[in-house]
């Protein structure tokens, strides 16, 4: 009996040393026990498969570009750069500070920019005749006049610069026409035509502007 006393002493410390080192090192343990993908020859190999999905999140956010840098990107040059910050030290002096803010006010400041464009292109192509005729329209609106009675603009501009209407009247009175149809300055419902929204807007911009009515064609 006493032969086999020290190999159970042995035994017995082993195993409380064993259970102190468990007690003490469970959440490592029971880590290390989640991982484990694999015992073998080799011994125990494992996977941390959240750590490595954590990784390759940080590694995408890093090098995947956000959409806003995308759109940024292609207006990207020295010029709108220095335009950007006298954009931010205005918004600063006006005191508008928050992103919402912000938003706000050049959403509304990139809305009228866009009109502004508008207008100045349309204003640069238009006839003369056409303004006063938009003119007229604007002046018995909502209830607009009859196609017919507009007619009598296009014949006068075409009487006055019959070069830029063709001299065989390649300018038709429809096409002079679905030009404001299709730059919505005007609408045309059954044989009436009426000036839209735009059409005023753009009216009150050339008297803002001091632009003439009075221009060739």
């Amino acid at each position: 009996m006493s032969s086999f006393a020290w190999p159970i002493c042995v035994c017995l410390m082993i195993l409380i040393l064993g259970l102190v080192i468990l007690f003490r090192h469970h959440d490592a343990i029971g880590r290390f026990i989640d991982r484990t993908r694999h015992v073998g020859k080799a011994g125990v190999t494992t996977s941390d498969t959240t750590a490595l999905a954590a990784q390759s999140e940080v590694k995408e956010s890093i090098s995947k570009p956000s959409a806003a840098d995308e759109l940024l990107k292609t207006f990207d040059n020295q010029l709108l750069l220095e335009q950007e910050r006298l954009i931010t030290d205005f918004l600063d002096k006006q005191n508008v500070h928050g992103s919402a803010e912000r938003e706000r006010v050049l959403t509304r400041y990139l809305a009228s920019s866009y009109l502004v464009n508008r207008f100045e292109r349309i204003y640069y192509g238009i006839f003369g005749s056409q303004l006063r005729a938009l003119e007229m329209l604007n002046a018995n609106a909502p209830h607009g006049l009859p196609v017919a009675t507009v007619v009598a603009w296009y014949e006068l501009g075409k009487a006055g610069y019959p070069s830029l209407y063709g001299e065989s009247g390649e300018y038709t009175f429809e096409r002079w026409l679905d030009y404001m149809r299709r730059v919505n300055l005007i609408a045309t419902v059954d044989d009436k035509a009426h000036v839209t929204v735009f059409g005023n807007e753009f009216l009150k911009y050339i008297i803002d502007q001091t632009y003439t009515l009075d221009k060739r064609g």
